[in-house]
């Protein structure tokens, strides 16, 4: 049985079932919290938890017990180590890798969430890899179950691996599903874009700054990123479920062409691979000695290791070294040792290796030198790629050198690679320097004055030049509505969709209508010109207003308006006089239809001795009468 690891609070070793003939995990507590009823729970609840959830992401739990008072766990054994041990390895992830991995950690956290259990610790190194290279989530050390409300620690400590906790966790508050979303979140974050989106001198800075900083998309317009980034939104209620999640990677990983393994598959792993343990820390342990998770000082630590077990592995597996070794000590003393096929006196001078060897060492290095001065790769197109993304790309194909310089670009986004030089597809020695050119964003732009302009078109004009325009519209009794009468900012160069605020007029305020009926024109005119409005004028007879003054207007007194509406006025023309036509000989219905269509009423009507011509009139033909006056009518047979 052979020691793979360590945690908190177990320590992890690889052995072989002898029934079946099987590799496993055996999982077993650490000394000293035997006795600890909480560290018991977890135990008992990690195999309580493993063996309801048959899931090909998640890893099996084979059984479990107790040996002598010390409890133990039988797992799975995957072969290929964690997500974790990869990155102190060096390895970097391309979008199809991470893709992979989102789309099967979120199908087995929908499964586990759907039988209501949360996981509560997802991290690298949680997420171990088998020996074809498919994700499992293990460590189920912390699981819950949905249905219990409160779970009591001692101390009341938070629960989990700072570096990776939801909000919500590190504020103490309980745990929902949204905060395995907000964990894969973060883990997928960080392989996609080499670190997570916040910094802390300490665990619990690093694990308090994401209280009250928000995410940023580092590529707009990605669907990767964007579906990242909403799940590390700070409201577990608007992050999306693992349910939706997995739909949604489910669709990215369809649309990959040919994508490359997660990890290659590794022939006897488990003796080439050094003993690797995260602690409570957030530190790797290799071999005793203590270095952070995320230096140089790790990947190199790690490089040196491996490098001296495959040389141990190659000086032990040379047989020619070995033939040649036997082959000495089989010699008399003093006498050269010579092959078999070679005949007696056709020795070779020996003696010329001790003046050809030093020229063919030299010989040797020399061509390494020339080799690696004269040898060129071909330069990654890198342009539209975020800075960090480019330069991993590069270092990745042995380029070295990076040189940043920023500037301004309208098309690309801040943080991305404009172009580089030399440019993509050109041939690059490995040691000459690469300039990559960073977009800053768009350049600022220069804001004019718009006073005493129409606000449509500043606004028009604006716009086509990408500012964001905010109009407050006031009254003004000098400034005509929809004038500008400020601006801010103005006269200066500004960011790149920066707002800019106008104040618009809109005119003089409203006012009250006067009161004219029954002035002069003339007052009416100047009151109702000086009140800022304008007039029509009809007139009108009237026997009850004098010739010249207002009989009517067409808004109550009093009403408010807006200044330039037209009040119409009615002008009186004094009474109307008419001359009474003479209507005497004619019939009576004659006479009667003459009165009418010219404006007079008939009166008395008299006739006593009958007949139906008209004998006399009242008032007399050629009188000067009101309009509208009766005529009274005598007629005769």
């Amino acid at each position: 049985m052979a020691r793979r690891g360590s945690g908190g609070a177990g320590i992890v070793y690889r052995a072989l079932d002898d029934r079946l003939g099987r590799t496993v995990a055996i999982k077993l507590l650490q000394r000293g919290l035997t006795d600890d009823p909480i560290f018991l729970r977890r135990f008992r609840d990690e195999a309580q938890a493993a063996a309801q959830l048959n899931h090909p992401n998640i890893m099996k739990v084979f059984d479990w017990g107790s040996d002598e008072g010390e409890p133990y766990l039988v797992m799975e054994y995957l072969s290929n180590g964690s997500l974790r041990e990869r990155y102190a390895q060096g390895a970097s992830l391309s979008t199809a890798q991470v893709v992979q991995i989102g789309a099967a950690t979120a199908s087995a956290l929908a499964y586990s969430h759907n039988r209501n259990f949360l996981h509560r610790d997802i991290k690298p190194a949680n997420l171990l890899f088998d020996d074809g290279g498919r994700v499992r989530i293990a460590d189920f050390g912390l699981v819950r179950a949905l249905s219990e409300t409160t779970v009591t620690e001692t101390g009341g400590g938070i629960l989990g691996t700072p570096r990776y906790m939801a909000p919500e966790q590190v504020e103490g508050k309980r745990s929902v599903p949204g905060s395995d979303v907000y964990s894969l979140g973060l883990v997928l974050y960080e392989a996609l874009f080499g670190a997570i989106p916040f910094q802390g001198d300490t665990q619990l800075a690093l694990a308090f700054a994401r209280l009250r900083d928000p995410v940023v998309n580092p590529r707009p317009g990605d669907p990767v990123a964007q579906s990242i980034v909403a799940m590390l939104d700070r409201d577990p209620d608007r992050r999306p479920s693992a349910a939706e999640v997995e739909r949604t990677w489910n669709a990215f990983a369809r649309d990959l062409t040919n994508p490359e393994p997660l990890f290659p598959v590794h022939a006897n792993a488990q003796e080439t691979t050094p003993e690797m343990v995260m602690d409570d820390s957030l530190q790797w342990l290799a071999d005793g000695a203590t270095v952070a998770a995320d230096s140089t000082e790790a990947t190199d630590y790690l490089a040196k290791t491996s490098l001296g077990h495959t040389m141990t592995a190659l000086g032990a597996q040379d047989p020619e070294r070995n033939d040649r070794t036997s082959a000495l000590e089989v010699a008399e003393p003093g006498v050269p040792a010579v092959p078999d096929s070679e005949e007696v006196g056709s020795r070779r001078p020996w003696w010329l290796l001790f003046f050809l060897l030093p020229i063919l060492v030299a010989a040797a290095l020399g061509i390494a030198v020339l080799y690696q001065h004269l040898r060129e790769v071909k330069m990654a197109n890198v342009a539209n790629l975020t800075v960090t993304t480019a330069s991993q790309r590069l270092r990745g194909e042995g380029i070295t050198h990076l040189s940043v310089q920023r500037r301004y670009s309208a098309n690309v986004p801040p943080g991305h690679v404009i172009a580089s030089n030399p440019q993509g597809g050109a041939s690059v020695h490995p040691y000459n320097t690469v300039v990559l050119y960073v977009s800053k964003g768009h350049a600022p732009v220069f804001v004019a004055s718009f006073q005493s302009a129409q606000f449509s078109a500043a606004k028009r004009q604006l716009t086509a030049q990408g500012f964001q325009v905010d109009p407050t519209y006031e009254y003004s009794p000098d400034v005509p509505a929809g004038v500008v009468i400020g601006e801010s900012p103005v006269n200066q160069k500004v960011a790149y969709h920066s707002v800019v605020k106008f104040i618009v007029s809109k005119g003089p305020a409203p006012r009250p209508v006067p009161n004219v009926i029954g002035a002069s024109l003339s007052t009416a005119e100047t009151d109702l010109t000086n009140q800022g409005f304008t007039y029509s004028v009809q007139k009108q007879y009237s026997n009850s207003v004098a010739n010249g003054d207002v009989i009517s207007q067409s808004v109550n007194a009093g009403t408010v308006l807006a200044v330039g509406s037209d009040v119409a006025l009615v002008e009186s023309l004094g009474p109307h006089y008419v001359q009474v036509p003479n209507v005497v000989g004619d019939a009576l219905s004659a006479a009667e239809s003459t009165l009418q269509s010219q404006g007079f009423t008939i009166g008395t009507v008299s006739a006593p001795f009958g007949g139906a011509i008209v004998q006399y009139q009242s008032p007399a033909a050629g009188q000067t009468v009101l309009y509208g006056a009766s005529v009274n009518l005598l007629v005769i047979p």
